[in-house]
């Protein structure tokens, strides 16, 4: 059964919800925000490690391993212990956060920022002095967005499937005792 908002259709099946039918969009905006770090991090992780071990440029190896390895670590625990709905029609969320950052390079290289060491870059592969390498890697990237988000969405049905099938066997072991929820009920 798909998790659905509080203040939707529940609140009219669980009046025991009511209070909390106020937030609503905090509780989307949470789910959102949680889709898209959980899909964009560890592909910001890898974009940037790669960038970083191409020019050989590590400031500080152990905070490299803390910010990125530690955090994609984390988001993978989180995906698989949290019951976030993934679904496939949500793949315009990691590309959105994608095109802002985009936009952002763009306004950076355009401003003229640069670099702790006076490059015109944040990282050496996304250098818009080179026009066409950086397309490629921008219309890559994207493709591999994609390719994350449908390995999370699968990620996400394993969990849920094995969630449900825990479910079934704690039912079956406490004959007598059935803890659904009023609109699993109704649908059985």
């Amino acid at each position: 059964m798909p998790l659905r908002p509080i203040g939707s259709a529940s609140t009219r099946t669980r009046p025991d919800l009511a209070p909390f039918a106020s937030r609503t969009s905090d509780w989307r905006t949470s789910e959102a925000a949680s889709r898209l770090v959980v899909r964009q991090r560890p592909l910001d992780d890898l974009v940037s490690s790669s960038a970083l071990e191409a020019v050989e440029y590590a400031p500080n190896p152990v905070l490299d391993v803390a910010v990125h390895a530690i955090n994609s670590v984390l988001m993978l625990v989180e995906l698989a212990v949290a019951a976030h709905p993934s679904r496939l029609a949500h793949f315009y969320h990691p590309l959105a956060f994608g095109l802002v950052y985009l936009l952002f390079g763009v306004i950076y290289y355009l401003a003229g920022g640069l670099d702790p060491s006076g490059n015109p870059y944040i990282y050496p592969v996304i250098d818009w002095t080179k026009p066409g390498q950086t397309t490629l890697v921008v219309l890559a990237t994207a493709l591999f967005l994609l390719f994350l988000h449908v390995l999370v969405v699968a990620l996400a049905a394993g969990r849920d499937a094995l969630a449900r099938r825990r479910r079934r066997e704690d039912l079956a072991r406490r004959p007598g005792e059935d803890t659904r929820l009023r609109s699993e009920n109704a649908a059985v």
